[in-house]
């Protein structure tokens, strides 16, 4: 008896159950999807319409379609239609879980299509902002995608412009050489701009790179230069890397060769612009550089390479810096102006401008040390000028 009552509740709810799944109707885009040609499942995606009432079978389509693409295509190749399904089909597949990421880059990497690039590209672009560790593991191939796509494309890549916007978001230090040359090189012009704007978003969040890229003998002035122009462009950037930059890309330039006339215009360009910032910040940590420049600017002066303003400035940068390196470096060269115009029948040996920048800037610092230089000054031919400020100098200087 209680056998067979069991047997009565078990067929009751198998019963009920049956019921239940045949009364779940599958739609016809499923049906057609599943059972139709690649052609088929083609138009079912491109007609497909998901929302918060579709099924779940219906709403699966776009990941069983996706699926289908990467299962296929290792096996029977790349046959005409996998690209009409998977741009159909990418649109419904966002990349904001480490699966769908990872099935969409196989897609990428399995269908050479620029269209279907550019399209999952942007995708991973609109999920960046918030999903970055997702979108991380990918930085190499996207970094391979892109120095590939320069190498063999001489036209507007939309593809390539999605990318380099990808490498933009997400501001890692690793991106940093790759567009930072394309920003240089480059002579397409809407992917010359992308790089340089994402050039400018890497390096304020990338200070240790781009100070050792300044810093290497392998980088070439005229990147130096390039660098040292957008850091210094970048307002986003503190005054204190600013500084930092300017100390270095003056360190790289200082040349010591023996025809001073054979600096290249792009070395005195990039010394005077580091100059200029570093008056402009302060940057006493960079007096030793400085001073140790002002021993060349002396000699391209000589050789004209530098104007009479230009090595003012360089003067008036070391009165600036207030250190013992500014003093030494001065005195040094008004010893040498005083050698010079202690000789028979000698003239004044450079602008009287110059030598009044030198001997002002002495007595603003002060430096007792600058006193035998100061003083043989007023007992020398100079102008009238000269030997008065000469005297207001040595009134200033600190015992």
């Amino acid at each position: 008896m209680i056998k067979s009552k069991a047997k009565f509740i078990f067929f009751i709810l198998f019963s009920f159950n049956i019921s239940i799944l045949f009364s779940q109707q599958i739609s016809e885009e499923y049906i057609n999807f599943v059972t139709g040609s690649l052609e088929d499942k083609t138009q079912v995606l491109s007609s497909l319409t998901i929302t918060a009432e579709t099924d779940k079978l219906t709403a699966s389509l776009p990941m069983e379609a996706i699926n289908y693409i990467t299962k296929n295509i290792p096996v029977i190749g790349n046959v005409p239609g996998f690209a009409d399904l998977a741009l159909v089909t990418v649109p419904f597949v966002q990349p904001n879980t480490v699966e769908n990421a990872s099935k969409l880059w196989q897609v990428f990497n399995l269908i050479n299509d620029d269209e279907l690039h550019t399209l999952i590209l942007s995708s991973f672009k609109e999920v960046a902002p918030i999903s970055k560790n997702i979108i991380l593991p990918y930085l190499p191939d996207i970094h391979t995608f892109v120095a590939e796509s320069i190498a063999t494309n001489k036209e507007e890549d939309l593809a390539l412009i999605q990318a380099i916007e990808l490498l933009e978001i997400m501001t890692d230090p690793s991106s940093f050489d790759l567009l930072f040359r394309i920003a240089l090189n480059n002579q397409i012009e809407s992917v010359n701009s992308a790089a340089v704007k994402a050039v400018n978003t890497i390096i304020t969040n990338s200070q240790n790179s781009i100070i050792r890229f300044m810093s290497k003998e392998t980088t070439s002035i005229e990147e130096k230069k390039f660098l040292f122009t957008l850091t210094q462009n970048n307002e986003k950037i503190s005054s204190f890397l600013k500084a930092e930059m300017a100390e270095k890309a003056l360190s790289a330039t200082i040349i010591d060769i023996e025809d001073y006339s054979k600096i290249p215009s792009d070395v005195i360009e990039l010394q005077l612009l580091a100059v200029k910032e570093i008056a402009k910040s302060t940057w006493t940590r960079a007096a030793p550089t400085v001073a140790k420049y002002f021993a060349v600017a002396q000699k391209e002066f000589e050789a004209n390479l530098i104007s009479e303003t230009d090595f003012i400035e360089i003067i008036n940068c070391l009165e600036i810096l207030v250190t013992s390196y500014s003093s030494a470096a001065l005195s040094d060269y008004l010893s040498i102006l005083n050698s010079q115009m202690a000789s028979p029948d000698a003239t004044i040996p450079c602008s009287e401008q110059v030598i009044l920048a030198v001997i002002n800037a002495l007595g603003a610092l002060g430096d007792k040390a600058a006193f035998d230089n100061l003083l043989y000054v007023t007992y020398l031919p100079y102008p009238d000028t000269l030997v008065t400020a000469a005297r207001n100098a040595l009134a200033n200087l600190k015992w």
